[in-house]
């Protein structure tokens, strides 16, 4: 038997610090990417330290709070887009059992080769490394001709509200000036689904998935190519370009990643030499090795309710439900985006969520504040000493690989989940269907170890002889006077 602290279901209700579906679309989202990237490129667990915020699917065997970590970092490694289950319920700050109203998300991301990328194209890919430096060589082809020609028809005529059905996306070339020498990438990031980049007052314009019970996206590749059922939750595309330039500075060589893509190819990534344009430079000074692939990922969410197990950590009954309509009144009323279009304004770091323009634009105040230093900041990668043949201790990042960047985007669409249905914005309160856990104590049942039987015996059987022993000794011996 052992003696084990836990907890009762008490009918106390929980003290909610997040959203309902009442107030879901109803906070400001000012801060909103700047906190989300904040905590993501601190390199912190994406889930919570409670573990009463995140919740695995009924039937995950042992759920810790670290639960979507090991996940991310398990899907990371296999290459193979591992779907990854989660429920956001309220944000509360104790262990509660009840029905939750939250967020429900199917997350997957792959490595993916550039000319395999949904979204993203290269221009020319099969003869130079350049992706698209300005808007006018940006490609998304994931359009259908006819979807493509409405767009350009709609553009001409002026129609803003018609490019909804466009990508959001962000384009970042950087120079990171570290010491003696440079580090130089370009990253680019699409995604599609519903996006505020309307100034118009449509009812698409101020209607995001999240209002109807359907959850269904019609701006999403799902619905405009594949024909998704209009009752069904629509998939959702989130990519990443990645192009790393080779070691740059007199003295300063290749590290050991970048040097192991050059000398056992992966078919998931390119290598490419020459001279290019990529980074901005205005000249075509960047000369060398370039290091490219993608990261593709798919995203479900859906707005409902869940029954939740805390002793578990889990979720089962899962009911798709609708968020209320904004009922913010400055300029026109604006909606909580997808998941997806949130993670893309938090990567670009400096975007107002409720009002994503299709082209973002990148954070650019200093080196510090790179997508390229996020990233590593993300996955808990730090700046190396390196000792080259010039004098002095040179500092660097090490190459980006496939992995690397797969587990930064699961953090940061967790990141994404986590905030929509984190704390702030709306007034605490008590809820009407989570209730509080009573700290407990009892006893758990377990076998014996075979070591105390036996010592048990052993004393037993002492105590006995030694018994028998005293009567034997303290008896009266026969013909002995009184």
């Amino acid at each position: 038997m052992e003696v084990i602290d836990g907890f009762t279901h008490a009918t106390g209700p929980a003290r909610v610090y997040g959203p309902d579906a009442g107030s879901f679309n109803s906070r400001s989202w000012v801060d909103f990417p700047q906190r989300t990237r904040s905590n993501w490129a601190s390199g912190r667990l994406t889930a919570p330290p409670h573990g009463a915020l995140l919740y695995a699917p009924h039937g995950s065997n042992n759920v810790s709070t670290t639960y979507f970590d090991d996940q991310a970092l398990d899907a990371a490694r296999n290459d193979e887009g591992t779907v990854i289950r989660v429920f956001a319920g309220p944000a509360v700050r104790e262990s509660v059992w009840g029905e939750a109203w939250g967020l429900s998300a199917n997350i997957s991301c792959m490595p993916t080769p550039l000319d395999h990328l949904q979204m993203i194209r290269n221009d020319a890919y099969n003869s130079s490394v350049n992706i698209c430096s300005t808007e006018e060589g940006c490609e998304f082809q994931w359009l259908n001709t006819d979807e493509a020609n409405r767009i350009n028809a709609a553009r001409l005529n002026g129609l803003d509200e018609q490019i909804l059905d466009i990508p959001v996306w962000l384009n970042e070339s950087r120079e990171i000036h570290l010491q003696r020498g440079l580090q130089s990438y370009s990253l680019l990031a699409a995604a599609d689904g519903w996006s505020m980049i309307s100034t118009e007052r449509s009812e698409k314009a101020t209607t995001s998935p999240y209002n109807n019970v359907s959850n269904h996206d019609d701006s999403t590749f799902d619905h405009i190519v594949r024909g998704a059922r209009p009752e069904d939750v629509t998939n959702s595309m989130f990519e990443v370009l990645l192009w790393q330039a080779g070691a740059s500075g007199e003295g300063i060589v290749d590290d050991e990643i970048f040097k192991d893509y050059r000398l056992h190819p992966s078919p998931l990534a390119t290598i490419k030499n020459g001279t290019t344009n990529l980074f901005n430079s205005g000249d075509a000074i960047n000369s060398g090795v370039f290091l490219g692939f993608g990261v593709h990922c798919d995203i479900k969410s859906a707005v409902g309710t869940a029954t939740l197990d805390p002793d578990q950590r889990t979720f089962f009954n899962f009911t798709r439900g609708k968020a209320a309509p904004s009922n913010v009144t400055f300029l026109f009323p604006f909606n909580v985006a997808p998941v997806q279009i949130q993670a893309m304004a938090s990567l670009a770091g400096n975007q107002y969520s409720g009002n994503v323009d299709m082209a973002l634009t990148p954070r650019e105040e200093s080196d510090t504040d790179s997508t390229l230093t996020a990233i590593h900041k993300a996955i808990g990668s730090t700046m190396r000493r390196r000792a080259d043949d010039q004098p002095g201790i040179v500092l660097y990042y090490p190459t980006l690989s496939t992995e690397n960047v797969t587990l930064a985007m699961y953090k940061l669409l967790g990141e994404s989940v986590i905030s929509l249905m984190g704390e702030g914005g709306v007034n605490p309160r008590s809820s009407t269907s989570l209730y509080a856990l009573a700290p407990s104590r009892y006893l758990r049942p377990g076998t014996v170890p075979w070591q105390l039987v036996l010592a048990l015996l052993a004393l037993w059987a002492f105590s006995t002889s030694l018994g028998a022993l005293l009567v034997v000794i303290c008896k009266p011996t026969k013909g002995m006077p009184p």
